[in-house]
């Protein structure tokens, strides 16, 4: 999910809902405690789910649904986002079983809406013309 390449290609193939199963380790930011240095781990792997997956359900315009390993060592946060980049459900860092209404006849509006896949559709066409 950190990059954007494969759901846009799946979206381009006609995904509507993407399942991703994931053990992301828990890397939290630590702060370094020394004016002007950056944090000791700097990426937060908690913020994939809260910021990541929404976006690329956005960018995407698609339902992803994100299922995150949960226990010592990982980050949990399992969640489901919609085309609109919203989340639907979201877990804690427990284990959880999380549910949400994936209504894939709001895609053709949604994508209507915002419109981010156009410009790939128009550039895989040219380039690979019938």
């Amino acid at each position: 999910m950190e990059f954007p390449e494969f759901a846009r290609a799946a979206a381009l193939a006609g995904a509507e809902l993407l399942c991703i199963p994931t053990a992301v380790p828990l890397r939290a930011a630590v702060p370094s405690g020394v004016a002007g240095q950056s944090d000791t781990h700097p990426l937060d792997t908690r913020l994939i789910p809260a910021m990541v997956v929404p976006t690329r359900a956005l960018e995407s315009q698609l339902f992803i649904a994100y299922a995150n390993h949960a226990g010592p060592h990982f980050a949990g946060l399992s969640t489901v986002a919609d085309p609109y980049g919203r989340r639907l459900a979201a877990a804690g860092d427990d284990a959880a079983l999380i549910f949400a209404d994936v209504a894939v006849s709001t895609l053709p509006q949604a994508r209507l809406d915002t419109d981010y896949l156009s410009p790939f559709v128009h550039s895989a066409a040219s380039a690979h013309p019938q």
